[in-house]
């Protein structure tokens, strides 16, 4: 059986110092490591796959705005024994061939609250695939000697989107602590089955930042509430999404969830889920609308 390489994302350590804003946000400046280029500030699985002739993430000259953009392809390695989904990271790729398995660690210093992660870009999905963005702010509990994660977002979108697009994903916050630390992961395909060909560019992120603003409402077109939940979550899908399906998989990717929707609210019980971020898919046809929530006791 084909197996995913990416399976699991999260853990923390620090590599960069910056402000406010995403690095290397229109993806101009690359690094030549020899055998292949990152953005700087950015990493892929390229340092890994390169080796074998196979590259997941380019710079390319179809710009939103400047001289380049991050162009990422999901491609088959091995003979198609593993899926590498097209990634670029704020985090580092640490990669267990004999294990088929990956996990991405790390992220920089980041000590604001935005609301909202933007950017623009244009996709070319295989059959059945979408791309994915995910924003994690984290910050460090002095009573574990953990890092919890306080603020999320997540944007996916799984149809052809040919010409330079805007996107966005609301940061939903479960405390009112300034984070200490930042990781954004960009994919072109499911991390659970990637699609060889899947291609994703993207260019010109930025934060928003609001003034005055308490809680930023995700326009998804799906309500989760209340998020943050303890015992029990409600989902509200809209009115011609009766006949849907939903899936919560945790933040390792495990799937936790599934079932057929057949009216515009469900509950889900969350009692024997431990804290942390949750993410939800439902799929309706060949639409899907995700996001997050978080579980606390």
């Amino acid at each position: 059986m084909k197996k995913v390489l990416l399976v699991a994302f999260f853990s923390l350590s620090f590599l960069f110092g910056f402000g406010q804003n995403v690095p290397n946000p229109g993806f101009e400046a690359w690094i030549d490591y020899g055998g292949y280029e990152d953005p700087k500030n950015w990493n892929s699985p390229n340092e890994v796959t390169s080796g074998l002739g196979v590259f997941t993430v380019s710079k390319s000259t179809d710009t939103y705005s400047g001289n380049y953009s991050v162009r990422m392809e999901s491609k088959n390695i091995l003979g198609g024994l593993f899926k590498v989904p097209g990634t670029v990271t704020l985090g580092e790729f640490v990669i267990d061939i004999n294990n088929q398995t990956a996990v991405i660690e790390g992220g920089i210093p980041f000590d604001h609250r935005p609301d909202k992660l933007q950017g623009f870009y244009k996709y070319f999905p295989g059959q059945g695939d979408f791309m994915q963005a995910f924003v994690f702010l984290y910050k460090r509990n002095p009573d574990t000697g953990q890092r919890d994660t306080i603020g999320t977002g997540y944007y996916s979108y799984a149809d052809t989107v040919d010409v330079w697009s805007p996107f966005e994903t609301d940061i939903t916050y479960s405390s009112a602590e300034e984070p200490d630390s930042l990781n954004i992961i960009i994919m072109a395909s499911d991390i659970f089955n990637a699609v060889q060909g899947s291609t994703l560019l993207v260019d010109s992120l930025m934060f928003e930042y609001a003034t005055g603003v308490e809680e930023v409402v995700q326009d998804n077109q799906v309500r989760a509430f209340p998020n943050p939940c303890n015992q029990q979550i409600t989902f509200e899908v809209p009115e011609d999404w009766e006949n849907s399906n939903a899936s919560i998989f945790n933040s390792t990717g495990q799937l936790m969830f599934t079932e057929a929707v057949r009216s515009r609210q469900f509950a889900l019980t969350t009692d024997s889920y431990p804290d942390g971020v949750y993410f939800y898919h439902i799929k309706s046809g060949s639409e899907m609308k995700s996001g997050t929530f978080i579980v606390l006791h």
